[in-house]
């Protein structure tokens, strides 16, 4: 008997760049979540109210200040992981309280490792 989908976890995609959003996509599916895409903050935004487990979310054209305060305001606030091309990664990840971020290009596993971690101590 397969797990049902409604039971896996739900990630938010937020990525501007809709190749990397359809790849990583793909690969959070294959590695057992459910995915849901956003190409922009305002996506994002409305994607929130379906109490995602995790946001794997790019740093640029998708983090906005409405984005962030919209998280901190969640009873159950998701995992946080950010990735980005920008240097400056790491200090916006601590600025907003991320559980990781990864700088592109970054290597999967790390990243996949990182997630599972961050949803399970989440629970």
């Amino acid at each position: 008997m397969g797990v049902s989908v409604s039971n896996l976890p739900l990630i938010i995609l937020a990525e501007d760049d809709a190749d990397q959003r359809e790849v990583l996509s793909e690969i959070l599916e294959h590695e057992g979540y459910r995915v849901i895409g956003a190409k922009d903050a305002s996506e994002l935004l409305a994607q929130l109210a379906r109490h995602p487990r995790a946001v794997l979310m790019d740093m640029h054209g998708v983090a906005s200040i409405e984005v962030i305060e919209k998280l901190e305001k969640m009873p159950i606030r998701p995992a946080l992981i950010l990735i980005s091309g920008d240097t400056s990664v790491k200090e916006f990840a601590a600025r907003v309280s991320a559980d990781a971020y990864f700088q592109k290009p970054y290597d999967l596993e790390p990243l996949l490792s990182s997630l599972k971690k961050a949803i399970e101590r989440r629970q």
